[in-house]
């Protein structure tokens, strides 16, 4: 009589319990898988923001800035009120923190606080408190005069008689200048002098000088910086960014046990099973 053969018959259970165990637990490939479709959008994320970073002087990211409001609203950048203004007989000088604005062009700063501003035939003066500025009518700079070449320190106040001579009130009191600019000396007429005065900015102006101001106050480069590091998601952006690493660091490792598991098996298989030589 011819014994079962056992082992024939204990395969097919063994396959079930194999099979039921793999329902239950759920194997290193399928973490693997698993694991490779999260971290799928951080690694796009990483690499791009990565390269851009590496090419910041080449893309000019620091030179570029966001203008979106909704990222800009993200950050909580909001631009300052411009209350006064400086007006000329055709020109509106106002500034906006450190930066100093004629009409819609921004001018050459930073500057400290704007003292006033006239206007003769051919220039337009802008005095700040430690700095008088040359422009011509289109806003160019033709000139930036400070306590190196002569100008009284303590700048307070600026205005023009009406035969055209600028005059300057300073710590020390009046002064005026030559039709050149490159002297200044004690001004002792009785003249009377038209002093620059703040007003109320227009509305639509100082709105525009406001988007202005603050769509050049964000660069891309930061955003790159912040989106690299998770900062721009807050405080709990950066732990995500490092929970990202530790599952390409996983994916890293389950990847080269599924390869030396794979490697092994097929040895084992080779070694039950040798190929048929012919």
């Amino acid at each position: 009589m011819r014994l079962p053969n056992w082992r024939a018959l204990h395969f097919p259970f063994t396959i079930m319990l194999r099979l039921k165990a793999r329902k239950q637990v759920p194997s290193v490939f399928q973490w693997h898988r698993y694991v490779g479709l999260t971290a799928f959008l951080f690694v796009i994320m990483l690499a791009v923001t990565g390269v851009m970073l590496n090419h910041t002087e080449g893309l000019l990211l620091d030179q570029i800035y966001v203008k979106s409001d909704l990222l800009l609203d993200w950050y909580g950048i909001t631009p300052p009120h411009v209350n006064t203004a400086f007006l000329t007989a055709n020109h509106s000088i106002l500034q906006l923190e450190d930066r100093l604005y004629m009409d819609h062009h921004l001018l050459k700063g930073p500057v400290l606080r704007l003292r006033g501003a006239v206007e003769t035939s051919n220039l337009l003066i802008v005095a700040a408190t430690s700095t008088v500025l040359l422009l011509t009518p289109q806003g160019e700079l033709v000139e930036q005069l400070g306590t190196a070449e002569g100008v009284p320190a303590g700048l307070r106040a600026i205005g023009r008689t009406r035969d055209g001579h600028v005059v300057i009130v300073a710590a020390e009191g009046r002064y005026t200048a030559d039709k050149d600019f490159l002297s200044w000396r004690r001004y002792h007429d009785r003249l009377p002098v038209l002093w620059s005065r703040p007003r109320l900015p227009p509305r639509a102006l100082a709105h525009d000088l406001q988007q202005h101001y603050r769509s050049h106050i964000l660069p891309v480069e930061r955003v790159m910086l912040d989106l690299h590091s998770g900062r721009i998601f807050g405080y709990w952006g950066v732990f995500v960014v490092d929970a990202a690493a530790l599952l390409l660091c996983f994916l890293g490792f389950s990847g080269c046990w599924l390869w030396c598991e794979r490697f092994r098996k097929r040895k084992a298989r080779e070694k039950h099973w040798p190929r048929s030589r012919n």
